[in-house]
């Protein structure tokens, strides 16, 4: 059977329109520093108050690398957009490259959801109220409160859910130049957030508190509330690594989009190595502030008091970073350039995940394990309109599941398994890929044809990783601080992989009946 007729057709129609620094500032929107100096940075502090939080991010590093590197010897091999879908399909089996897909995708679906609604309740909400407490403004500390409520993070997320779909429908060159607009603003924002509160000390910031909430109050309050503070821990900040894999894990993003990447053999793995250590450098001064200027102790305490819903808690607004810095100053545009780091920089998350998402369904379609009208891009746009408009629908849904059902901690914990279980096929995958007659051929004439010690190196990567989720995927469903055991978390992710699996099957049963070769598409690289 010619490739041709195995394919949905001879080409994807997608230009190779993305730049080197578009693709680090892809990585970066998934990454959002400024969100994760709460998720985890701010979180450790209130679940493991033992942790030293730089440690947990410099133990981390070097696994994550690993990981990075695995990901990069797979785009060497297998530059086309679908990530690990195409790289497991190729190697391993594509039901199983499609499964693991099918769930990285709607994990991140719903990511574009919980972003977009957090354009309100963490970003716009922080910024009106800090405004308003520092010009003693009620109509703006009303408005900030309202912005923090779950009708509003629906309905503001629906108007982001909206202006990005039509950004990305409209060309990729187009949404990219946005994105990287609201990363820069995101970039800016969060430097100055970091280094208005290295220039205090642990006394210095309990002053500029005072003049909102007495800092050693909300201590005494916290602690009465459940919150224990802790001597310094090699175990808690061990398991603390749990909760920075909510971040460190996703700065390989660009590989989804592979086959838009200018020179992507070269430009991706460049984009994620920067990515991952520009992100920990940030991330490890974000760990300082929160353990020594901070302290710990209030850090962890004042979490507690929201999270507990206690009435001690002095503020309107979640304890995010981004508003507990903007109480540090009362020049307006640091507070508002501090609260756009972080309501811009949470945008840009969602557009990359749509799309991302979006090419990883075209890729399912181009192989026909998927409906082939997914797989249609359109020639004067060169973007895959149905892909978009399918995900973007899903979206909406799991952003109402997300504003009115769903815990934060709980989802937050439960997707990193989720991602965990796929990032690990992967890394099967790479064990395998050197040896397996169905990716032998693709290997052997790739640049990821290297051997130490005469080992591939594909396959050590893939082993290192494989070792580290294993680790990081047994310490988070044993212990349940991390709120992935329970009983709705691992429900989900069996229900992803589930719907992957018969989704998958049926579609392979249906193409065989209509006398499509799969096994010709799956022993070849799609082509571009």
């Amino acid at each position: 059977m010619r490739e041709s007729s195995v394919f949905v057709r001879e080409a994807t129609g997608l230009v190779r329109s993305v730049s080197f620094l578009d693709a680090v500032f892809s990585n970066l929107a998934i990454i959002n520093i400024a969100s994760a100096l709460t998720f985890p940075v701010l979180l450790i502090a209130y679940s493991f108050p033992g942790a030293n939080i730089p440690l947990a991010f410099l133990l981390t590093l070097p696994l994550v690398l690993i990981y990075n590197l695995l990901y990069s010897y797979f785009t060497k091999m297998m530059p086309r957009s679908g990530g690990d879908y195409v790289f497991i399909s190729r190697s391993l089996h594509p039901l199983l490259g499609f499964a693991a897909n099918f769930s990285f995708v709607m994990w991140n679906t719903f990511w574009i959801g919980v972003l977009s609604s957090w354009v309100s309740t963490i970003g716009l909400s922080s910024l009106f109220y800090a405004i308003g407490l520092n010009y003693g403004s009620l109509p703006l500390k009303d408005f900030g409160t309202a912005l923090a409520t779950p009708t509003s993070g629906f309905l503001v997320g629906s108007l982001i859910v909206i202006l990005i779909t039509a950004l990305s429908i409209t060309g990729t060159k187009k949404i990219m130049t946005f994105q990287n607009i609201l990363v820069v603003i995101g970039v800016l924002g969060v430097i100055v957030g970091i280094t208005l509160p290295l220039l205090l000390t642990n006394s210095s910031f309990a002053t500029a508190i005072s003049t909102y909430a007495s800092y050693e109050k909300i201590i005494q309050s916290g602690v009465s509330a459940g919150y224990a503070p802790a001597p310094f821990s090699l175990n808690e900040t061990i398991l603390a690594t749990g909760l920075v894999a909510l971040t460190m894990l996703f700065g390989q993003f660009s590989v989804y989009m592979g086959g838009e990447i200018r020179r992507p053999e070269k430009s991706i793995p460049r984009a994620i190595i920067i990515t991952t250590i520009f992100t920990t450098g940030l991330l490890v001064i974000g760990g300082y502030i929160v353990n020594s200027v901070f302290g710990t102790s209030f850090s962890g305490a004042i979490q507690t008091l929201y999270y507990n819903g206690s009435a001690d808690y002095p503020f309107q607004v979640p304890p995010y970073y981004n508003f507990l810095v903007s109480l540090l100053t009362h020049n307006p545009f640091i507070i508002i350039l501090i609260g756009l780091s972080f309501t811009l920089w949470t945008m840009s998350g969602a557009i990359f995940n749509l799309l991302a998402n979006s090419r990883c369904v075209l890729a399912w379609s181009f192989d026909r394990i998927f409906p082939a009208r997914m797989a249609h891009v359109s020639e004067r746009l060169h973007t895959p309109i149905y892909a978009i408009i399918f995900i973007i629908a899903i979206a909406e849904f799991l952003l109402y599941l997300y504003s009115f059902n769903i815990s934060v901690v709980s989802f937050m914990a439960g997707t990193t398994l989720g991602y965990i279980f796929t990032f690990g096929s992967t890394a099967v995958a790479g064990i395998l890929v050197p040896f397996l007659s169905r990716s032998r051929r693709i290997y052997e004439s790739s640049g990821a044809r290297r051997k130490f010690l005469g080992v591939p190196v594909i396959t050590l990567l893939g082993v290192g990783t494989l070792a580290y989720f294993s680790v990081l995927g047994y310490g988070l469903l044993t212990n349940g601080i991390f709120g992935v055991n329970s009983p709705s978390s691992l429900l989900a992710i069996a229900a992803f992989w589930i719907a992957g699996v018969v989704i998958g099957s049926i579609f392979i049963l249906y193409r065989r009946r209509q006398g499509v070769d799969m096994s010709a598409a799956f022993s070849s690289i799609p082509p571009e």
